[in-house]
């Protein structure tokens, strides 16, 4: 017998992600897997956060940008000379993020 394919959800984490597919493995009911996967995300999204932290989060690629802005103005008034290899040092950390966390949407 085919199970029914479990939804993903963005923003469940993977703890959350495998006891779903547990739950899929283990019921046959589509009607309740439905209800187990509604029951976690509403549970994922009640979690309680720490708000400066969810704001940073959220706030990467901004910051890292302004960062970046903020370093090639230090380095041009203070007389530092940019050189490419200084520009992939400055900007290699928010490549980096954008690689890892995927294109902003």
């Amino acid at each position: 017998m085919k199970f029914p394919k479990f939804p993903k959800f963005k923003g469940l984490g993977p703890v959350a992600q495998a006891a779903g597919d547990v739950a899929r493995e283990m019921t046959l009911d589509k009607d309740q897997v439905n209800q187990i996967t509604q029951a976690m995300y509403i549970a994922e999204l009640k979690a309680k956060t720490i708000p400066w932290v969810d704001a940073v989060h959220k706030m990467g690629r901004q910051i890292l940008a302004f960062a970046q802005i903020g370093a090639y103005v230090w380095l041009a008034k203070t007389g530092v000379e940019i050189s490419p290899e200084l520009v992939a040092g400055i900007s290699g950390p928010a490549g980096i993020y954008t690689l890892l966390k995927g294109g902003g949407k």
